[in-house]
């Protein structure tokens, strides 16, 4: 009898943290994935994994790859495709890698703009083609990457089930320039890291929906916060223990429909995307106004083209 074909995955920025968590998770028992660990610096990668192999971890490749260089994400792809040869695919695509800074300024908006959307978009366009069908295509997302840090007309174009990838990225070059004019005006009642949240909301709250119509039911894409309490850092272990086990959720096990009023298909299993709410169960506060609403308890799993039950 042939044996099970080995699960493949890649995941961005993996050389730390949640990323770093989830390949020593996906690499070992029970999973035992052959994994692609994306790092932006080789050699941290390749420390990473020597400790990941000290841990029991077995196949994991190191892959060179910086969001903010498209030559670097070409040539990521390349080496992944040519490493698993002709004819075979990726199972699962994790777009873990994010820049991170919680203050505001022109050069913070930049940064996160550029890296958070323009390089996960570059990311999943490179890789998306390599997901086999049935394969899963997994944003690592922000509960401040929300739509109330732009103004209704914005959210609304943002928020239309016709948007393109087009659309959204002249949204994103007009946010980036009203920050560089000195008109953007962050909102008084956000719930902070507000440039990062910007480019979050481009790169792993609206365009998971573009690419999630585009492929229709071929893949599973789905976006998840993993939210860390709903703190800010600094962060403990059990934070990045629990917030990888949430994503991991996404990655390896297919999970019901929770229910959603005036969805007639509530209760089926199905390809189409899920919108996963991971701060919903992370960030206790009930936040109940206008496009604010966020709600406490169990993960709600929406398809992701539905704007019911909440909003983004």
């Amino acid at each position: 009898m042939a044996s099970a074909r080995q699960p493949v995955v890649f995941i961005t920025g993996a050389n730390r943290g949640i990323g770093c968590e989830i390949v020593k998770r996906l690499a070992a028992p029970p999973w035992n994935c052959r994994v692609f660990m994306g790092s932006r610096s080789l050699a941290k990668g390749e420390s990473a994994r020597g400790e990941l192999i000290k841990a029991g971890c077995k196949d994991i490749t190191v892959v060179q790859i910086d969001l903010d260089d498209k030559s670097s994400i070409a040539d990521a792809a390349v080496e992944v495709q040519k490493a698993l040869g002709a004819g075979e695919g990726l199972d699962v695509l994790i777009n873990n890698a994010a820049f991170v800074n919680y203050d505001f300024s022109v050069d913070v908006v930049k940064q996160s703009i550029q890296t958070n959307y323009r390089g996960t978009v570059a990311v999943t366009e490179a890789f998306a083609p390599m997901v086999i069908n049935g394969g899963r295509i997994i944003f690592v997302s922000s509960a401040v990457g929300k739509t109330y840090l732009v103004d209704d007309a914005m959210a609304a174009q943002l928020l239309a089930e016709d948007l393109t990838a087009e659309t959204l990225d002249a949204s994103m070059q007009a946010l980036e320039h009203s920050v560089n004019q000195g008109s953007y005006i962050p909102p008084t009642d956000s719930i902070g890291a507000v440039a990062y949240g910007l480019g979050k909301l481009g790169g792993t709250t609206i365009y998971p929906r573009i690419i999630s119509r585009r492929l229709q039911d071929s893949h599973f894409v789905a976006a998840c916060c993993p939210a860390f309490g709903g703190r800010i850092p600094p962060i403990d272990h059990h934070d990045v223990t629990s917030s990888a086990a949430d994503i991991l959720g996404r990655a390896t096990v297919r999970r019901r429909h929770a229910g959603v009023a005036g969805d007639s298909s509530r209760g089926q299993d199905s390809r189409r995307a899920w919108w996963v709410l991971g701060a919903a169960r992370a960030d206790r506060r009930q936040r109940l106004a206008g496009r604010h609403a966020m709600y406490s308890g169990t993960d709600w799993l929406l398809p992701s083209g539905l704007r019911v039950m909440f909003k983004l």
